[in-house]
């Protein structure tokens, strides 16, 4: 199935330093009382088969997230959770309403754009670590810096390894790697770019419960040191320690959750 476009005016530039510089400034100019993610009238449709109508996955959702908050979202499979992460990765377009991060629209951007955006602006991990298998743990950090055209050295990965206890596996390549270490890795990819907000997407789910454990924590406390904002997509009944808040996805809207 194909979202359908919303109609919305594309922002006139493909100029990603321009996007990088507005973004750059709205993060400078923001602190832990200043909203980075804001979503209001949020709606994604589903293209179907005619004459059947489209599919509403997610229905006049708002939601609004502080800077350097770590949010959990939790709820049944198919109530549109990975949906709304994946709008916020701009992986899917917006159908109806905004979504904005760090300033910047999302609803407003061409494909292209919301690519640049997510690469420069977007840490990722999922259930499934998608490691380049030929790099070895270093070089896969490094690799995403490259990317982004920043500086390619040792310093921040080996910091972000450090933190993720796999200082030593820096040399080793994915395959000999538990799987545990290797998502571990992915999380340390994910932060290695510095990014405003990190999207987690079932990031335990493949792990035994001691690995899954200790994954989601050191996952909230890394975002936490690096002061990046944190959604984490989990069906796990146990939550990491260090959360703000927890949502739940309920037939395509949020409700909070009484602790």
């Amino acid at each position: 199935m194909q979202p359908l476009a919303n109609g919305q005016r594309m922002v006139g530039t493909d100029n990603p330093d321009l996007i990088r510089q507005t973004i750059t400034q709205s993060m400078n100019a923001s602190n832990h009382s200043q909203a980075l993610l804001q979503a209001h009238g949020l709606g994604i449709s589903y293209v179907s088969v005619p004459p059947l109508p489209p599919e509403q996955v997610l229905t006049q959702l708002d939601l609004t997230i502080q800077a350097g908050e770590k949010v959990a979202m939790i709820g049944r499979s198919g109530s549109g959770k990975t949906t709304f992460l994946h709008a916020c990765a701009g992986l899917l377009p917006i159908t109806e309403g905004s979504l904005q991060i760090a300033g910047q629209a999302l609803h407003q951007l061409s494909e292209q754009q919301r690519t640049r955006f997510r690469r420069q602006h977007v840490g990722l991990v999922f259930q499934q670590f998608n490691l380049v298998p030929t790099l070895n743990v270093l070089e896969n950090l490094q690799f995403i810096l490259a990317l982004n055209r920043l500086p390619v050295n040792t310093k921040r990965p080996m910091q972000l390894l450090r933190q993720l206890h796999i200082e030593d596996k820096a040399q080793r390549f994915p395959g000999e790697l538990s799987g545990g270490e290797q998502q571990r890795v992915a999380v340390a990819r994910a932060l290695v770019h510095q990014p405003a907000l990190v999207l987690a997407d079932e990031p335990t789910g493949n792990l035994d419960i001691d690995n899954a454990r200790l994954v989601a924590e050191l996952l909230v406390r890394s975002c936490d040191e690096a002061g990046s904002t944190l959604l984490l997509v989990t069906h796990s009944s146990e939550l990491p320690q260090g959360l703000d808040r927890v949502l739940s996805m309920q037939r395509g809207r949020l409700l909070p959750v009484t602790p």
